[in-house]
């Protein structure tokens, strides 16, 4: 068991603001809206799994590095 909240950030420019209208791109752009997070195989992970079977809608991973520069 996990317990650790996720945090949704889109830009201010997107005219997606809540998490009802990302759903709704999710189900009508099929696979267009992109969606990075830090651990695969994660809590985040799953999260998006059980969102796009509870919602049947489609997002796009985008793997992002957590390496600081030395």
């Amino acid at each position: 068991m996990v317990d650790d909240p996720n945090v949704i950030v889109t830009p201010k420019s997107s005219d997606i603001d809540s998490m009802d209208k990302l759903v709704a791109a999710a189900q009508e752009r099929d696979g267009a809206i992109t969606v990075s997070m830090s651990s695969l195989g994660g809590d985040d992970h799953f999260f998006l799994i059980r969102l796009s079977e509870e919602t049947d809608a489609e997002y796009t991973i985008v793997p992002f590095g957590l390496r600081a520069s030395t």
